[in-house]
């Protein structure tokens, strides 16, 4: 859980993508969504096998 104590305060994070499968080449199309309860907000995440 990343928390922040004051506006434009940074933190930094790790995020580890796994391939579920062994196929290789193409692009795979995700995102990944930040919740506060109250909140989201959802960055788009693609990545080149």
């Amino acid at each position: 859980m990343l928390k922040f104590e004051y506006v434009g305060q940074e933190k930094v994070f790790k995020v580890v993508i796994i391939r579920a499968n062994r196929k290789q080449g193409g692009y795979v199309f995700g995102q990944l969504t930040w919740c506060d309860g109250k909140h989201n907000v959802t960055s788009p995440i693609v990545v080149k096998q």
